[in-house]
Formats: C-alpha cells, structure tokens, sequence
C-alpha cells in the first residue's frame, strides 16, 4: 500500500505513538510501530496494552535509537 499524499509505501512507515488505539492504527495500516511513554499513557501501560511492533520506549533518545535501527 501506498501512503498517497507522501508517495511512500507502508513498510517504509514508523507510526510513532502514545496510546494503544496508535498500536492498533498502525498495525491495521501494515506499519511497524513504536510506542512513547511519555505521552498521554504511561510506559507500564502500553507494555502491556499497545501492540507496538517495536516495543515501547521511556525517552525520545531510546525512540531516536529505535528508528535508526530498523530505517
């Protein structure tokens, strides 16, 4: 699937996210995902409720670490 507006197929997506439904959003749209916590749930609780493909992640340098891995 191609994301139209960008010209950028899926499998080259992050979806980054701060609640399960992001989670569920990306998986649903066939993107990998990475979940924040430090939005609006909090860590423990997106590990347990999320879905992100990637895991979830306490600070925007572990995020950072993540994305440079796996692009």
């Amino acid at each position: 699937m191609i994301v139209s507006s960008l010209g950028v197929d899926v499998s080259q997506c992050v979806y980054v996210g701060d609640s399960p439904s992001d989670g569920r959003a990306a998986c649903a749209a066939g993107m990998r995902s990475v979940g924040v916590g430090y939005g609006s749930h909090r860590l423990a609780f997106l590990e347990e409720e999320g879905g992100f493909s990637e895991g979830v992640w306490e600070t925007v340098e572990e995020v950072f670490e993540v994305l440079r891995g796996i692009t």
